[in-house]
């Protein structure tokens, strides 16, 4: 197979290192099965280490039950404190800190080197280009521009659409900052195919930046074996046909035809007489 857009493939690793990811990714967000410390400042009897439900609760003496996955420790901290206060407690100074990490992991799917689980740094965040690098960088039949994290919210599954594109090229976008249990999709892109008399056949990509015509797979394709053979190229588009002549068009600049090929697209080059 080949790619005009391996370039892209090979430069993601570095570029994805720098992006700069949301604002919210200073803040680490607690997992279940992190294991914590609540203390109250000035409370000894009010020290305890509590671990994360599969729910994502805590539970803390006279505050109750605590929401804490997804939230940051000054989060927590702020809702117990606002428990205590309306249980009578004057003032309480509530400390959180993390004292174990449970293992959380990301899940890289499709068109990347080596598909693969992606364990997120302990006590620190990754973004879903990040995620990718990591698995190898994209593969040469990535679909850049539908790459997208799938996020479980409740009952329901969100999509989100990456800017890979946009961060490959270098513009001051936003990555995905990825949560537990994210998956990033990366689909292939259709191929090009061209079959018959080319010494090459097989499939081929276009890209948003360097489209494929007809002369130019063929290009690719190590040119026809026979020359007559340009001038009745089929083109199949689903349940379209077309005829292409580029024989005139390359022998004399006059006359023949062009086309701009789409993925999916198949070209076919007859067998003809010399």
């Amino acid at each position: 197979m080949k790619s005009l857009g391996v370039l892209a493939a090979v430069t993601v690793a570095a570029l994805s290192l720098a992006t700069p990811l949301t604002a919210s990714a200073a803040a680490y967000s607690i997992a279940s099965g992190d294991l914590l410390t609540v203390s109250v400042y000035r409370q000894e009897d009010m020290t305890y280490r509590v671990r994360v439900d599969t729910e994502g609760f805590i539970r803390f003496p006279v505050a109750g039950r605590i929401a804490a996955a997804g939230k940051s420790t000054d989060t927590i901290e702020r809702t117990i404190a606002q428990a205590l206060r309306r249980s009578g407690y004057s003032q309480p100074e509530v400390v959180v800190s993390v004292d174990q990490y449970a293992p959380r992991n990301v899940f890289v799917l499709g068109a990347v080197t080596n598909a693969a689980n992606v364990q997120i740094p302990e006590g620190g965040e990754i973004s879903a280009m990040q995620a990718i690098s990591a698995t190898g960088g994209l593969s040469e039949d990535a679909d850049i521009d539908g790459i997208v994290v799938r996020r479980a919210v409740g009952k329901n599954v969100q999509t989100i659409k990456v800017p890979a594109r946009d961060i490959l090229n270098g513009k001051s976008v936003h990555d995905i900052e990825l949560t537990p249990s994210d998956t990033v999709v990366v689909p292939r892109m259709q191929p090009i195919s061209v079959l018959g008399t080319v010494k090459k056949p097989g499939e081929f990509f276009a890209t948003a930046e360097s489209a494929l015509t007809v002369s130019r797979v063929i290009a690719l394709a190590g040119g026809v074996e026979r020359p007559n053979s340009l001038s009745q190229i089929r083109v199949t588009r689903g349940d379209k046909s077309f005829e292409v002549d580029i024989r005139s068009l390359l022998e004399s600049g006059k006359g023949g035809n062009d086309m701009t090929l789409q993925p999916g697209d198949v070209v076919y080059v007859p067998e003809t007489r010399w």
